[in-house]
């Protein structure tokens, strides 16, 4: 924003700690699932079962805790930014893309299944092998519609319920837009065996980046004015001046518009 890089200044070993509980029972259960498989034990699978559960059970957690080392974590310029969220607002979030997920894995059974009825019917059978073939052509249909659902929803509640005093960052991406373009990109990718994967992920993440939009409690410029552009840890002297009681977008009229490295101007929704 305005050459103000958005920081990311936590360390490594953080996220190991977020994510600690669902790791170490995952790795516990394939630990024991070779043990049982080798031994010959149904108690070492037994116990893989249960550790299963609890790797289930504590993945929204360890979403949650990944997302909140995250974002407390950041800091445009001299600000350091704040999440808001609660375990309450991921879950239900993770509740909608695990029943959206559901859906799209019904659907993209369902036409498979009526696919292979079809052509069981035209040519008397299935080849040898179709089962493994077709139940990967479910996953992966059943992955591009969920995945992109994920990835929206969970942009939009993590970066509205970031901000701080001075500034407050809104997400307006619409998740079946984002939804239709992953679709799009899919079917390019398909089509051209793998060679648009970089056109692809570039414009997810100009979607992404593009659909956020800062505000600031105070004028742009004054803002502006006390921020240099070269990163410093000490915050600002305008941290002292309290802020007016109105939002204004972090957009100044009389500056010019530039798409490669956007301006004030452009500054409505670009974090990047």
């Amino acid at each position: 924003w305005a050459d103000r890089r958005l920081w990311f200044d936590g360390p490594w070993h953080g996220i190991y700690r977020a994510a600690a509980v669902p790791l170490l029972a995952g790795l516990a259960a394939i630990w024991c699932v070779a043990l049982g498989l080798k031994l010959n034990d149904k108690a070492w699978l037994s116990g893989a079962g249960a550790l299963g559960v609890v790797w289930l059970l504590s993945c929204p957690l360890a979403v949650w805790g990944f997302l909140h080392y995250r974002q407390h974590h950041l800091r445009l310029g001299p600000l350091r930014l704040r999440w808001k969220a609660s375990r309450g607002d991921i879950g239900m979030e993770l509740l909608r893309v695990l029943g959206w997920s559901a859906l799209m894995l019904l659907t993209a059974g369902v036409c498979v299944a009526w696919g292979a009825f079809a052509w069981q019917r035209w040519r008397g059978g299935l080849p040898a092998g179709s089962g493994l073939v077709l139940s990967g052509i479910v996953a992966a249909a059943a992955l591009c519609g969920a995945l992109p659902y994920a990835q929206a929803r969970l942009s939009r509640a993590v970066w509205n319920q970031t901000g701080n005093r001075h500034l407050r960052v809104r997400n307006n991406l619409s998740v079946s837009g984002y939804v239709r373009l992953y679709a799009g990109n899919a079917l390019r990718l398909v089509g051209t065996l793998g060679l648009y994967w970089p056109w692809a992920a570039v414009a997810l993440w100009r979607r992404r980046t593009r659909s956020l939009t800062l505000w600031s409690r105070v004028e742009p410029e004054v803002l502006l004015s006390y921020w240099s552009r070269r990163q410093s840890d000490s915050p600002p002297t305008l941290m002292s001046t309290p802020p007016q009681p109105a939002l204004h977008e972090a957009t100044a009229p009389d500056a010019p518009v530039d798409d490669t490295q956007p301006s004030v101007v452009a500054r409505t929704g670009t974090l990047g």
